[in-house]
């Protein structure tokens, strides 16, 4: 961390703590297994812990709960519940940029709004990949190799 507050990432090329995947469902947990393979340290947790625990077993990181604060937290819930998640993850985690993977925005970035939560950290984002298959166990480290992640602007950034 600088002076400022702010992350060194930039300028070290790693994170200064670990990832926090929120949904380890096929893209949750295929986020997991590719920042893993990438030799970043990565938590993932889920509404069912059993399939936090399916994703961890299979390489996606630990299903322990964090005893730091993460860097980064990937919200990859169904799109109903991006935004409560994303407001969760911004509150619990102060210093954490917020990112997520779903294809909606307007709803979820309007739920974030009215609620009130400081949105500086957030940065909408969505991959550009996905299979027909579903849930941990269709993960890949590989899913995002060779394809676009779009990073979502908003007014005011």
């Amino acid at each position: 961390m600088t002076g400022t507050g702010e992350h060194s990432a930039v300028t070290s090329g790693r994170l200064p703590g670990p990832v926090l995947v929120v949904g380890a469902g096929l893209v949750g947990s295929s986020v997991g297994l590719a920042l893993v393979r990438a030799g970043v340290d990565v938590f993932v947790s889920d509404a069912d812990p059993t399939v936090a625990h399916v994703a961890a077993s299979r390489g996606a990181g630990s299903d322990s709960p964090l005893s730091v604060q993460p860097a980064v937290v990937v919200v990859a819930t169904p799109p109903d519940h991006l935004g409560a998640e994303i407001a969760v993850a911004l509150r619990t985690y102060p210093t954490a940029v917020v990112t997520d993977v779903g294809s909606v925005k307007a709803k979820p970035l309007a739920e974030l709004v009215d609620s009130g939560v400081e949105l500086r950290r957030y940065v909408g984002g969505h991959p550009i990949a996905g299979s027909e298959r579903s849930g941990p166990l269709a993960a890949a480290a590989d899913l995002f190799d060779g394809r676009a992640w779009a990073v979502v602007p908003r007014a005011g950034c």
